[in-house]
């Protein structure tokens, strides 16, 4: 799958073209992810997990670069399908795009390759999480249609 963007932003105008990720990636996610949950993931740790999901026929990684190949952003994506459902549908489990590109609407042209994609697999709806205390990703996902369905109660057990 290849989608190719343009940003403007004043007189900058950037390229982006989304790929699927390669094993070399694997210090992207890690970076992304650890920011994300706060945690300081060793690199060596991520990078089995890493290995196993990205040769998981259910998840798909996806990677955004900019016009000189430097990495603007990346997704996981998931295709799932539960008992509730009767059909399958794809949830994001990560989603991020680095600081240089936020104002270059990058997040909107990854956000948009995700819904091709889904229309290419025929899922029947897109899912996200977000944290309650992040207003930021809420409204994001929000201003594309995304209603909120259900609560989710986690609990720390270590």
């Amino acid at each position: 799958m290849l989608l190719n963007s343009y940003a403007l932003n004043t007189a900058v105008i950037t390229h982006f073209n989304i790929r699927k990720a390669q094993l070399n990636d694997v210090m992207h996610f890690q970076e992304a992810i650890s920011m994300h949950l706060n945690k300081n993931w060793n690199v060596m740790d991520f990078d089995e997990f890493f290995k196993k999901k990205l040769k998981d026929k259910e998840y798909t990684f996806l990677m955004m670069e900019d016009d000189e190949k430097k990495v603007a952003g990346g997704v996981i994506l998931q295709y799932r399908q539960t008992f509730l459902d009767k059909f399958p549908f794809i949830e994001i489990q990560d989603f991020f795009v680095t600081p240089k590109y936020r104002k270059l609407n990058a997040a909107e042209y990854l956000y948009q390759s995700i819904e091709k994609l889904a229309v290419e697999k025929k899922v029947f709806k897109l899912q996200v999480g977000c944290y309650m205390n992040s207003t930021l990703n809420q409204n994001f996902y929000a201003k594309r249609g995304f209603k909120v369905y259900k609560k989710l109660y986690v609990k720390d057990v270590y």
